[in-house]
């Protein structure tokens, strides 16, 4: 059974859950500075302590929880479990908001932080499971649709659970958080795996690590500098904090509007018979990102004001720059997803996640303006073409 972009029995069920989930996670996140320094009586040490763990372990969650799928919880329904944890840890700070009992903070945080860290490379594993043909165009169409699930989820959480903890009770903000999570677990429920039309091929483990290193040489690292780059213009710029608020509705408006427009194309392609594959779609993303880093670059020299670009300048940068992520980051994880054996899938999806968001903190080529971030764009779309082969020929029968 199809739906709409051609998913599968189970997708949209999924697409809801993560949305919860999304919800769940960040309507947590966006009380808790406040909650820890004006309800549970942190000192200012105390709260940037917590907060520090919190957001320090974030990166490593993904890997850690896909340890933990693919070894210990493999027949244990770890969805379950990943939802249950949050659920309850976000139950257990919401009664500290009544009692403002530290030790429950601490016991929380740490059942939550655990629920999150199962929640997301499970989730992956279990969505690329209900395709019965793993390199059909659904497949990454699916992969970017559902990135607008976490985007709405992430938007509306801190709006709702605010409400909650100002107007009602600090706790009851946690309370809403969390109970979005129980008809996410029960619509996860009811998602079963599909009959796969097409086994999986053998693929040695060298294959694999030569296919993602490739990956990762020729696309992440380099976009990550170039996001950076742009990151810092963004914050260079003369009004940064007074247009920071458009720039970010402009940012998540065209990401929302080009998670469906992006996989209506690719769909119309591939029934036409033109499908886009993996490395093509890698390719685009990467032109387009040097276009964003010329107008970046090129911006000073038709600057009304010194140093100052025009607005139309930097809103299109920044929509350029949320398709180029719509065209890598959702098409790299569902080529993981793809890639890897299911007896190892969790592991390396949660390991994807965590590298690619250590190598954006760290990455120092290209991280400032000028003409570096240009050369570091013209570099990778030529090396992505001279590594084509090579990635298609390690990557047996993944598309």
């Amino acid at each position: 059974m199809m739906s709409f972009l051609s998913q599968p029995k189970g997708y949209y069920q999924m697409f809801t859950a993560l949305l919860l989930e999304r919800f769940c996670f960040w309507g947590f996140k966006s009380i808790l500075f406040v909650f820890l320094l004006n309800v549970a009586a942190f000192s200012q040490e105390e709260t940037n302590s917590y907060l520090g763990i919190f957001s320090e372990a974030v990166p490593f969650l993904p890997l850690v929880g896909g340890l933990l799928i693919d070894t210990a919880l493999r027949d244990r329904k770890p969805m379950v479990l990943a939802c249950r944890l949050m659920l309850l840890g976000s139950i257990i700070v919401a009664i500290a908001g009544f009692t403002t009992t530290k030790p429950f903070v601490y016991l929380g945080g740490l059942l939550f932080l655990l629920g999150g860290s199962l929640f997301r490379p499970g989730f992956y594993s279990k969505l690329i499971q209900i395709y019965p043909d793993k390199n059909a165009a659904s497949v990454d169409a699916g992969f970017v649709f559902i990135t607008m699930a976490a985007n709405i989820g992430g938007l509306f959480a801190p709006i709702v659970c605010g409400v909650l903890y100002k107007m009602v009770a600090p706790g009851f903000g946690f309370l809403f958080a969390g109970l979005a999570m129980v008809p996410a677990l029960m619509l996860l429920n009811q998602v079963s795996d599909a009959d796969q039309s097409q086994p999986e091929l053998p693929r040695n483990w060298s294959q694999i690590h030569t296919t993602i290193a490739f990956i990762l040489i020729a696309a992440v690292f380099p976009l990550q500098c170039i996001f950076k780059s742009k990151d810092i213009w963004l914050a260079s710029l003369p009004d940064a904090d007074s247009i920071g608020n458009t720039l970010q509705f402009m940012d998540l408006a065209v990401g929302v509007l080009a998670s469906i427009l992006i996989p209506l194309i690719w769909m119309g392609l591939a029934k036409k018979g033109k499908p886009l594959y993996t490395v093509p779609k890698l390719l685009v993303g990467l032109i387009a990102a040097l276009i964003g880093t010329v107008l970046i670059y090129l911006s000073a020299s038709v600057a009304p004001e010194a140093g100052k670009p025009a607005m139309s300048i930097v809103l299109t940068a920044v929509a350029i720059f949320a398709v180029v992520d719509m065209f890598v980051s959702p098409v790299m994880l569902a080529y993981v997803s793809k890639l890897v054996p299911p007896e190892r899938r969790a592991t390396y999806i949660g390991g994807w996640m965590t590298l690619t968001t250590i190598i954006s903190m760290v990455v120092p080529l290209g991280a400032g303006k000028g003409v570096i971030p240009v050369i570091v764009s013209g570099i990778a779309v030529v090396l992505l073409l001279v590594l084509t082969k090579p990635i298609q020929e390690s990557a047996v029968g993944v598309l």
